[in-house]
Order: C-alpha cells, then structure tokens, then sequence
C-alpha cells in the first residue's frame, strides 16, 4: 500500500467519523428514563448519579452482578471520587434507556445516520 493512498483512507475515514458524528441525534446527559429523576431535595448530577438530601448517593447500575464484582467496584469507586463512606452509596438497576448502553437504541441510531445519508 502507497503511503499517499494510506493518509487519503485515514482522511476519508476521520472524516466520515466527523459528519457522522454530526447527523446524530442530540442526547442528553439526563436520558429519557425515570430511573433518576430527581424529587425533593434531590440532585440529579447525570443519568448516573443522584445526590439525596441525607448526603447518600444512588448510582444506576447497567450491568448485572454475576461474579465480577461490579457492585461492589462501581460504588467504591463513586465513594473514593466523592469522599464519602462506601456505606453512602446506593445502588438502583438502570433501565433500558439508551444513555445506558442499550444495543436496540444503538442499533436504531444506526438505521437514523443510514437514512440520512442515503437522503443526501
């Protein structure tokens, strides 16, 4: 392979990246979900995240616990960031919004870029 035709892919390809990228549909931080509205003298920090008005912090958990420790590592690491006790940290299973991972929302992000570059 030519050196010319290497950087000419790698442009092509970075900027397929960036136009794509660009098509996408807005996504907010908070996701659609209920999961962590927050109520009265709550803080919603992300999608992740909620402070409660007694100092704890509830975490939506996307994954399910199957020996790995994900349950355990997820809310140390929320409680060393924060400087609270691992105690302060409660976990909430995350539904099945988009901003969690979910490969059918993935999949129909995909079929929106397809059909807007088939349209251009």
């Amino acid at each position: 392979m030519k050196r010319r035709t290497l950087i000419l892919s790698g442009l092509g390809a970075a900027t397929a990246l960036v136009v794509g990228w660009g098509v996408l549909p807005a996504r907010s931080r908070m996701g659609a979900g209920e999961l962590l509205k927050p109520t009265q003298g709550q803080i919603a920090l992300n999608g992740w995240l909620k402070i409660a008005q007694d100092g704890s912090v509830i975490l939506a958990m996307p994954r399910s616990e199957m020996g790995q420790g994900v349950h355990t590592a997820l809310p140390m690491l929320v409680a060393e960031e924060l400087d609270l006790p691992v105690d302060a940290v409660k976990i909430e299973q995350a539904g099945m919004d988009s901003l969690y991972g979910n490969v059918a929302m993935l999949w129909r992000a995909c079929r929106f870029i397809l059909t807007k570059t088939a349209a251009i």
